[in-house]
């Protein structure tokens, strides 16, 4: 059986892409795919891993990932369920409500980037656009909200104490506020002391969703502080880093160490 390789050709303007669309597509492609994976009943030992194998530093950025192991296989999947948002305003067969928020997350990298994120699988291909981020605000605004297990990212600039502990991050698209409920197990003082900073921060939880597919609150497992934007590496720095991509190094492993600056 042939190596299942799925191949990201990112949106860029004037030459440039931002750090973020980087993280966020290969994030969120790899967690889409293992959603999927998921709603058809694989065990978490079974959900595939996957690995950059090679990066075409020339504009547009390409990367092409592969499974670092064989295994139950939603790569087809995930190609007819993005044309299908790239085409209509409807559900793709398998996606379930969670997978519908991380191929939306994924479409923001078209909305911010300002160009078509194309994705390729052998002779099989697809670009998303501006088109694909309507139709999925479509199809979940059907809903009379929703909620769905998954990572937002923020700036943190309120903490409230009174009744229900909670901090409000605010959404980088939208400038709205997103409530951040959370338990004694998360350190008040280090919230506090990261208000202080007005941090950025990616929470981890399940996020209800009101009907416009609007992010709105989040019972909050747990966060992590982000490098500011200014920080960030950018692309060169990816090829600066000397990582022989050919070999066998996680995808997800290899882009945090890229984020953390390591």
């Amino acid at each position: 059986m042939k190596t299942q390789k799925l191949t990201i050709t990112l949106p860029h303007e004037k030459g440039h892409i931002p750090a973020q669309s980087l993280v966020t597509a290969l994030q969120d492609t790899i967690r889409l795919l293992q959603e999927l994976q998921r709603a058809k009943g694989v065990k978490d030992a079974e959900i595939q891993e996957w690995n950059i194998i090679s990066v075409e530093m020339h504009s547009p950025l390409t990367l092409t990932m592969a499974p670092a192991k064989r295994g139950p296989s939603v790569t087809r999947q995930f190609m007819t369920g993005m044309k299908t948002i790239q085409r209509v305003p409807q559900r793709p067969r398998g996606f379930n409500d969670t997978a519908l928020a991380l191929a939306r997350k994924l479409s923001t990298v078209v909305s911010n980037g300002g160009g078509p994120l194309r994705f390729s699988f052998g002779r099989q291909s697809v670009s998303l656009t501006r088109k694909a981020f309507q139709n999925l605000e479509a199809i979940q605004s059907r809903h009379c909200g929703f909620s769905a297990t998954m990572e937002l990212e923020g700036r943190l600039e309120t903490v409230s104490v009174h009744g229900e502990e909670y901090f409000c991050i605010y959404d980088p698209l939208t400038g709205e506020p997103i409530r951040c409920s959370f338990d004694k197990s998360i350190s008040l003082v280090k919230i506090s002391e990261l208000l202080t900073r007005h941090a950025r921060v990616r929470v981890n939880g399940l996020v209800r969703y009101n009907k416009a597919s609007v992010p709105v609150q989040v019972r909050v497992a747990n966060y992590t502080e982000l490098l500011e934007q200014k920080d960030l590496p950018q692309i060169k720095d990816v090829h600066e880093a000397g990582v022989n991509i050919a070999q066998d190094v996680d995808s997800v492993e290899y882009i945090r160490k890229i984020r953390n600056g390591k």
